[in-house]
């Protein structure tokens, strides 16, 4: 005969909600999952009036079921008429397993063995399968997956430390910032701990840390460098390129900061760091194939150049601690377009004839200053006025409004970096000669082509008249003077002056080889001299030592913005470097002026393209 439970959980399992054939019973579950739950093995009375009862079954008579309720302070025993009784039964056991699962945590410090990691996934796959509908279902998905990725980790040999999964070679970088964390903390508590004459408490503590500190700082270069070369060679190069990122802030911050083991850095030599990125950059090249190239079908605006999406090297490799490009270092940049030319005198004037007619200001930014009429300063100078020429005497805002107006923006400085110097670092956009051995729009440029036209067509005295050549006039002129390139820009889609294109029709003068120049990688004109470049970032001397691998943005404020390029007006060459940072001193050169007021700062436009990043 049936015992009166079971008949219940039979005749009425259709008429409850919480019917024994909708319940998660501990005794459907896995051993795994009846052994994560306690207290489990409890019956439950459902009454007619909605009232519930947990307990254990101490009598079950004709008519009544006796049941014993423990609590934290006392255990009572209830006595219910079965006609009352709508469901007598195991307990759902569902609420359990839910907070059971949602307990079990990753160590932050810690890595388990494998089969940890499979039987909590087990059990997370089990609840979601017996109780996909519950509130906690969601959460316990999440925790799923961060244990199959942390599986995933472990099995490549990856390690935890501070609660980041991370390579070996950063397991040692994470813990050394850990540790210079402790190492402070024990200075900010323990005044006068780094010296030998202290003698409070923690001082043993202290050193061993310390000596600890010392010994990972030797240790983590040969690790990086292992590191990096094994992941360079299994094409994992944004793996790869993270862990050099990581590696050099520490670096660049060890030596900057006041990190209490700098001294361990300061002597390492530096030339290790920029052969390894190096080395990173010509595993890249020759690996990446067609990354970064346009669909057949993508239609390149006119007078703008497709700049691939892809790593490159910012910074200079001689540049110390104090200077504002320092450090060298990785930078992956998303593909983009930008102009060919500078912005000419012509296109700016439309601008402004736009803002004088409309007075449409929805393209201003918004620190602007109000009411700007975005005149230049180079159309008030005859000279500087000609429509091919680059526009100059321009703000920021100026440019940002421009290009805002044209449905473009400006190029980021890590942008415009790429877009002169390309994956194969130049040192100048045109490559590696110096400014004086080549046609480029600044002092030295331009006497060297002033030279190379009077080399080819050498200063002589003009014919004499024949009266003066019989004795009968004194008409000897004087001998022309050498060839003079005035201080003054180039078109903007030209690479040689005015005078030089003139000598082109009146005698056929041709530049010599060895001063023509390639206009930069992507065939950009003057990256280098003519007129210098405002781009979008703010200035920072110290944003390459915090900036991220993938697109930096530049800060998020500032005080001026960074102009890039040099000008025609550049007479230090190294103004020229496609890795020099311009930042204005004055009122006037924010103002797009140089230092001695004339106008000097252009810009050109860049825009953003929707391509599919490849795996790199």
């Amino acid at each position: 005969m049936k015992s009166f439970s079971a008949i219940v959980c039979v005749v009425l399992a259709t008429a409850s909600s919480l019917c024994a054939a909708e319940l998660v019973t501990k005794q459907k579950l896995s051993q795994a999952a009846q052994e994560l739950i306690t207290g489990s093995d409890l019956t439950l009375v459902q009454l007619k009036d909605g009232k519930e009862y947990e307990g254990t079954v101490v009598s079950e008579m004709e008519s009544v079921v006796i049941l014993r309720v423990m609590s934290e302070r006392m255990t009572r025993s209830f006595t219910f008429q079965k006609k009352d009784i709508v469901y007598i039964g195991p307990r759902d056991v569902s609420a359990d397993f839910a907070k059971a699962l949602l307990d079990m945590q990753l160590e932050e410090d810690r890595k388990f063995p494998k089969a940890h990691y499979q039987m909590a996934i087990d059990l997370f796959s089990e609840f979601l399968r017996l109780c996909p509908d519950r509130e906690e279902a969601t959460e316990i998905r999440r925790k799923r997956g961060e244990y199959e990725e942390e599986m995933k980790a472990m099995d490549k040999g990856m390690e935890k430390v501070g609660g980041e999964i991370v390579s070996t070679a950063l397991s040692t970088v994470r813990s050394f910032e850990l540790g210079e964390e402790r190492l402070r903390r024990m200075e900010s508590s323990n005044p006068g701990i780094q010296g030998s004459s202290y003698t409070g408490p923690n001082k043993a503590e202290y050193d061993a840390l310390y000596e600890g500190q010392l010994a990972s700082a030797r240790r983590l270069p040969k690790e990086v460098s292992r590191s990096v070369s094994e992941m360079t060679r299994d094409k994992k190069f944004k793996d790869a390129a993270d862990e050099l990122g990581r590696f050099l802030r520490l670096w660049v911050n060890s030596i900057v900061g006041s990190g209490s083991s700098g001294a361990a850095w300061k002597n390492m030599n530096t030339e290790f760091i920029v052969k390894l990125q190096q080395n990173f950059m010509k595993a890249y090249i020759r690996n990446r194939g067609g990354a970064g190239k346009l669909p057949s079908d993508y239609l390149v605006p006119k007078d703008m150049v497709f700049i691939p999406g892809g790593y490159f090297i910012m910074g200079r490799s001689e540049a110390a601690a104090v200077d504002d490009d320092f450090p060298m270092h990785l930078v992956y940049i998303d593909p983009f377009l930008i102009e060919r030319y500078e912005v000419s005198n012509r296109e700016y004037d439309k601008f402004v004839e736009y803002v004088k007619r409309t007075g449409d200001s929805s393209m201003e930014h918004k620190l602007s200053p109000p009411l700007k009429d975005h005149v230049s300063e180079s159309s008030k100078v005859p000279a500087l006025a000609v429509g091919e020429l680059p526009v100059m005497g321009v703000d920021w805002f100026d440019a940002f409004a421009f290009a805002k107006w044209l449905g473009k923006r400006l190029p980021t400085e890590a942008e415009w970096e790429k877009a002169a110097r390309g994956m194969r670092m130049r040192k100048y956009a045109w490559g590696s000669d110096e400014p004086g051995s080549v046609a480029v729009s600044c002092p030295a440029g331009r006497a060297f082509v002033a030279s190379d036209i009077d080399s080819q067509n050498p200063p002589r005295p003009p014919k004499r008249s024949l009266m003066g050549r019989l004795g009968l006039r004194d008409d000897r002129p004087a001998i022309s003077a050498a060839t003079v390139l005035p201080d003054e820009p180039w078109p903007v889609n030209e690479m040689m002056p005015r005078q030089a294109l003139e000598a082109q029709k009146n005698y056929n003068y041709k530049l010599s080889k060895v001063g023509v120049v390639t206009p930069s990688p992507y065939l950009l004109f003057h990256m280098g001299g003519n007129a210098a470049e405002w781009v979008n970032d703010w200035y920072d001397p110290k944003y390459y030592s915090i900036s991220p691998v993938e697109n930096p943005p530049g800060p998020e404020k500032g005080t001026v913005h960074v102009f890039r390029g040099g000008s025609y007006l550049s007479r230090e060459d190294k103004e020229l470097l496609t890795t020099w940072r311009g930042v204005p001193s004055g009122e006037h050169m924010m103002n797009g002026m140089s230092a001695d007021n004339r106008p000097m700062i252009g810009f050109r436009c860049a825009k953003s393209v929707s391509l599919t990043r490849r795996s790199d």
